[in-house]
This record gives structure tokens, C-alpha cells and sequence, in this order.
């Protein structure tokens, strides 16, 4: 019952009997009872600690316990709740306070609690803006798995599989996938041939809204486009009406070295979806933002159909929000995620020249995957070594995540955006380790 203390045994059985073994903690050989966190560092109930480089999904930029976070919340705690029925200060200066943020005429924010609710909402906007209703996304892309859009548009079929048929009007087109071209091709000689594709097949599938995709797919392996991707695309998208729409849930907030990821391609968006490191995780929180000449609801029109959910732009998701953003801000942390990321790859880069089961190693900031391999000439993924990576490096102290399905086998690496050159060389030496053992 509620208050009492539980032995380990006790709560692994509970998990089994109460909850809906969906999680990914199910699937771990010894799951990790997380009993509290600080900064980069979390401690099971038994005292041990973990380095943790996922930032729980790449969420926890800020780092655990952050006093500032949390006396900011506590004062919010006192004061009243809302619904989004109601108008209240927090919402309003969060909403002010993206727009000063975001690049370009990007101003005005519709608030969600998950990033899976934040695309759902912007595929509906694309539709009822539009009033066109295909979608195009990429293969490989993570859209969310949480509603029935975004899983539509999700790009990862084993996350798919279980649930269809899907909603129709959704397109999937090849990424710029380098290490792994479905073409076949090498770019730079390519010519961005799966751009061509993916223009052809605006043209040919008419009625398109919009284009939906990561500007690094994270959880589809840490995909890096080449430079010139996002540019070009931003173009086929504007050259045929649709609208372009960066799903930056994860690669938001400093992740990748500036605050957006966009901004180091110089495109702006005509939807910016933000989640995950927009609250660091302290509070669910979400949103879309769209530039200020967008028109998609009629205030004054009682019989148009909503968006909206209970507790979407909570004052207290919108306080965290506020917070942390001042946070990041102040602390400059995306300029930490860029020199720390460039000393992470680099390290990494050396590991690869030693390993014979690193393909290949590609990140953006504090945005990294390692792509395993049985052989770096054939490529051909090995999916067993990535959750047995996975494992001993958690034996170890040590929490990394995988690839998000598929056959490819992927270590991804996304910690808070506070990490320092000794945390990364205690994860360094933890891989370096564990990855030698897998070659012996």
C-alpha cells in the first residue's frame, strides 16, 4: 500500500502485476530501480550510481535537481491550477518569451503536454490551414508513438506494425541516410538524389500539406544530413505550397550546439514542434509555434473545432518552461553541448579507428550515435551487440540508450547539456572497455 517500503523483489513483481508492460525498462535483462537523481548522476534503491548519458530520452537538459528548477516550481505549486479554458499570466509570457527565441517570424505558440500531442497538433493545423490532408515524412524519422497521427507520419515500422492500419494520406520517402543511401549512392556525386525523390513525389501524390521530419533523426540512429538537406528542402517546399515542419522535440534547447538545430542550416520552419528539453522534463510540457501571419483558428467563431487538452499550458508546465529556458540562456549550455560534443566525437572517433565493430560515428552537439556493425565492409548491423552494450555498460554505471527498432544497430548518446570533460571520459572509457570486450 501507499507509504509502505517495498524490497526490490516486491516492486519488480508489482511493476509485472500493475503496470502495462509497455516500458522499456521491461525489456532490460536486470532493470534499474531509480531511487533518486542529481545533475548527471542517478542511484538505484541499492546506493549505486549511474552516469547518465540519456537524459531520460533526451529530455533532462538542464541536469537533475536543479535547485533553481525546483524552488520555481515549489512557489508555482502554491498558486492556483488552470485549464486551457482560462487565460493566466505564465502561458502569456512563455508565449512572448518563444517568440523572442525562435528564429525568423516564428510567434505564435500553441502549448501540448507530450511531443507526441505537440505533431498531432501540427498535423491538424497543416490540414485545417492547408485544407489539403497528405502528409510526407521520412523513413527512419520518430514522429511519436503516442497518438494515431503521429505514429502515422513515425518512420520506424516496428513501432508500427501492432497498430495498423494507420490513418491514410501519409507519405514515407528515403532520409539522406549516408551511411546506409537506399539508393545505393554516395554523396557528394549524388546529387541529394532522395531530395529529388521526395520532390517528385510531392508532384505526383498531390494534395500534399506538409513535410514533417527531425533535422537529425535521434531516435531513428543519430542521422546527420548532409549541409545542404534542409536548405534544399526548405525550398522544394515553399516552390510547391506545402509547408515545411521541423519536428525539433529532441534536438531543441541546445541540444546540438544552438539553441534550434535549424539554426545551424539557416532554414526557419513554417511549424516548429518543441518538446522534451523544453521543460527538461520537470513538468509535461510541449508546443507548436507558427509565425504570426498564421490564421489557423477564428477566435470568434464558436463552431470551430478545437485542439486542445485539459491541462495543455498548465501554469505550471509553462513556469518550468520559462525557467529552464532562462536557464540554458544564462548558463550558456548549448555552447557547452557544442565544445563538449566536439571532445565526445572526437574521443569516439578514436574508438572507431581501433574497433572493427564501429561502422560508422556521427552526432551534432551533444547528439551522438555509434552504428554497430559485424563487419565494417559489409556493413551488416548486429543488433545483439548493441543490447548487450547496452547492459554491461549500465553494469558498469553507465546509462546509454539504442536505436528505436528497426534492424540497425545504434548506441545513442544524449546527456544533460551541464556534462563536463570528466563525465565524458568516464563514459569514454566505460565504451572503450565494453566495446574492446565485444571483440575478443
Amino acid at each position: 500500500m501507499w507509504g509502505e517500503t517495498y524490497s526490490e523483489e516486491e516492486v519488480l513483481d508489482l511493476e509485472k502485476k500493475y503496470t502495462v508492460q509497455s516500458y522499456d525498462a521491461s525489456r532490460l535483462k536486470s532493470p534499474v530501480i531509480i531511487e533518486k537523481a542529481k545533475e548527471v548522476f542517478l542511484w538505484d534503491r541499492n546506493g549505486k550510481r549511474y552516469l547518465d548519458f540519456s537524459a531520460q530520452y533526451g529530455s533532462c537538459n538542464i541536469g537533475f535537481q536543479n535547485k533553481e528548477m525546483i524552488e520555481a516550481i515549489g512557489k508555482q505549486l502554491k498558486f492556483t491550477s488552470a485549464s486551457a479554458m482560462f487565460i493566466h499570466t505564465p502561458r502569456v509570457q512563455l508565449a512572448e518569451l518563444l517568440a523572442k527565441i525562435t528564429p525568423g517570424n516564428l510567434g505564435k505558440s500553441h502549448f501540448e503536454c507530450t511531443g507526441s500531442d505537440a505533431v498531432e497538433a501540427a498535423l491538424k493545423f497543416a490540414r485545417k490551414y492547408t485544407k489539403k490532408y497528405k502528409i510526407i515524412s521520412l523513413w527512419e524519422g520518430y514522429s511519436g508513438e503516442g497518438t494515431f497521427g503521429a505514429l502515422s507520419a513515425h518512420g520506424l515500422p516496428d513501432s508500427r506494425f501492432d497498430f495498423e492500419p494507420l490513418l491514410p494520406g501519409f507519405v514515407h520517402v528515403s532520409p539522406p541516410y549516408c551511411y546506409r543511401c537506399d539508393f545505393g549512392l554516395r554523396y557528394p556525386d549524388c546529387g541529394l538524389a532522395c531530395l529529388e525523390v521526395l520532390e517528385k513525389t510531392i508532384a505526383r501524390e498531390g494534395h500534399i500539406a506538409a513535410v514533417i521530419l527531425e533535422p537529425i533523426p535521434a531516435g531513428g540512429g543519430v542521422i546527420v544530413f548532409p549541409n545542404d538537406y534542409l536548405p534544399r528542402l526548405r525550398k522544394v517546399c515553399s516552390r510547391h505550397n506545402v509547408l515545411f515542419i521541423l519536428d525539433e522535440i529532441v534536438t531543441g534547447f541546445g541540444r546540438t550546439g544552438k539553441m534550434f538545430c535549424c539554426e545551424h542550416y539557416d532554414v526557419v520552419p513554417d511549424m516548429l514542434v518543441i518538446g522534451k528539453g523544453f521543460t527538461s522534463g520537470y513538468a509535461a510540457g510541449a508546443a507548436v509555434i507558427v509565425p504570426e501571419h498564421f490564421k489557423i483558428y477564428d477566435p470568434t467563431n464558436p463552431d470551430e473545432t478545437r485542439q486542445v487538452h485539459s491541462l495543455s499550458g498548465s501554469p505550471l508546465a509553462c513556469i518550468a518552461a520559462i525557467t529552464n529556458i532562462n536557464i540554458i540562456l544564462r548558463d550558456k549550455l548549448a555552447k557547452n553541448a557544442q565544445k563538449m560534443g566536439e571532445y565526445l566525437l572526437e574521443g569516439l572517433k578514436d574508438l572507431q579507428e581501433k574497433s572493427r565493430v564501429i561502422g560508422d560515428v556521427r552526432g551534432k552537439g551533444l547528439l551522438v550515435g555509434i552504428e554497430l556493425v559485424k563487419n565494417k565492409k559489409s556493413k551488416e548491423p548486429d543488433k545483439d551487440k548493441e543490447r548487450i552494450i547496452i547492459e554491461k555498460c549500465k553494469e558498469r554505471g553507465l546509462i546509454v540508450e539504442g536505436r528505436c527498432g528497426g534492424p540497425q544497430s545504434v548506441i545513442v548518446l544524449h546527456p544533460p547539456l551541464i556534462v563536463g570533460k570528466e563525465h565524458i571520459d568516464t563514459a569514454l572509457d566505460i565504451l572503450s572497455d565494453v566495446i574492446e570486450s565485444m571483440q575478443e
